[in-house]
């Protein structure tokens, strides 16, 4: 049986630089800054290339939480949603690989977790969910 939190990932429109809002994710259950930006696709087709250019560029508003023990390809790929060994570990365990929720007024900061394997395993859409 999985351990399954009861974090939830409810939708706040915030103010960012220009004046505009944007939907920032909030994780108040949990407490930690759950990815909102999900990046799947094929695999060798430059989501590598992608994924650093979004953190690069970023100045520092896109997170890609801790390292896991896979090592640093954990930065970039979690794994969690579609690799039976990650997804046995309880969401709770992924939940960690997250930093706490940003106080409040605080930058605006988004969660990433690029993938791109998700759209080959059959349960990751089942999982995330």
């Amino acid at each position: 049986s999985l351990a399954v939190s009861n974090c939830t990932l409810p939708h706040s429109p915030l103010p960012v630089r220009d004046g505009s809002l944007c939907s920032v994710p909030a994780c108040a259950a949990c407490g930690r800054l759950l990815p909102s930006l999900l990046l799947i696709g094929s695999i060798k087709t430059g989501s590598t290339l992608l994924w650093g250019r979004l953190v690069d560029y970023s100045e520092g508003a896109i997170d890609t939480g801790r390292t896991t023990d896979k090592g640093y390809i954990s930065k970039k790929e979690k794994d969690f949603f579609g690799d039976p060994a990650q997804w046995r570990r309880g969401r709770g365990w992924y939940e960690r690989a997250w930093p706490k929720c940003p106080a409040s007024g605080a930058r605006t900061v988004v969660g990433i977790d690029a993938t791109p394997a998700y759209h080959v395993w059959y349960d990751a859409p089942k999982n995330m969910a």
